[in-house]
């Protein structure tokens, strides 16, 4: 019996040593891992797209006038034109990570005119250089970050250009067109699937030719600048 009881008293006594020496030994402090912030929200500007835009654009037109046989030798002459410019675009984006290939159609009314004064013999004879619609069919090549893409355009540029007296140059002419742009999109007052933008283009119809009943050549050489601003509706982007 005295042998249980010293026994008893043994164990015990150890646990009592565990348990001081466990209560002196330093505690692992807890470990908190930061939980990462989420990405903000990317969009992808892959898909069909339409708007509208506006702006305004100005003309240098130049060349050699007749006027009929008036003017022998033709003489040379300037117009400067301007004049605002609206119509409807629609396109479509292909995104590649922060890379938007994409390819966009529009056309535009205009009214970009230009008077110019043309003394000869003693006569005041007035020219003009008028555009009244516009077109062009491009590619565009954008870089996309967060809800902004800046791009680059350029393609196939169509204008029907008048010329008065030269009405043998009047019609429609084609030319190229290129610029830059910024747009974006998920606007406060809109929503994810519009975008607005500002662009900037320049566009050169080359050179028009005639020969007058009189045997004189006419010509006239037209470029212009524009800055349009313009609204579009992308049909799949969502949040």
């Amino acid at each position: 019996m005295r042998v249980l009881i010293v026994a008893f008293a043994a164990a015990s006594s150890l646990t009592v040593v565990s348990v001081a020496e466990a209560a002196d030994m330093p505690r692992a402090q807890p470990v908190y891992k930061l939980v990462p912030a989420p990405l903000p929200f990317a969009p992808d500007w892959s898909g069909l797209y339409v708007g509208g835009q506006f702006g305004y654009g100005w003309a240098h037109s130049s060349g050699t006038q007749d006027a009929g046989g008036t003017f022998f030798p033709a003489v040379p002459y300037t117009v400067d034109s301007h004049g605002v410019l609206g119509g409807g675009h629609a396109g479509y984006n292909y995104q590649i990570d922060s890379m938007v290939l994409g390819i966009e159609g529009d056309i535009e009314a205009a009214d970009i005119k230009g008077l110019t004064a043309l003394t000869n013999a003693g006569n005041t004879f007035f020219f003009n250089a008028n555009i009244g619609t516009l077109a062009s069919m491009r590619g565009r090549l954008g870089w996309v970050r967060d809800n902004w893409m800046f791009y680059a355009t350029g393609g196939a540029a169509f204008g029907d250009i008048s010329t008065p007296p030269l009405d043998n140059l009047d019609g429609w002419r084609t030319g190229w067109t290129a610029g830059a742009g910024i747009e974006r999109r998920d606007l406060p007052l809109f929503g994810p699937q519009w975008s607005t933008r500002l662009e900037y283009r320049y566009t050169d119809f080359g050179r028009a030719t005639a020969t007058t009943a009189s045997g004189a050549t006419d010509d006239n050489k037209l470029a212009m600048h524009a800055i349009r601003l313009g609204l579009s509706y992308h049909f799949n982007l969502s949040r």
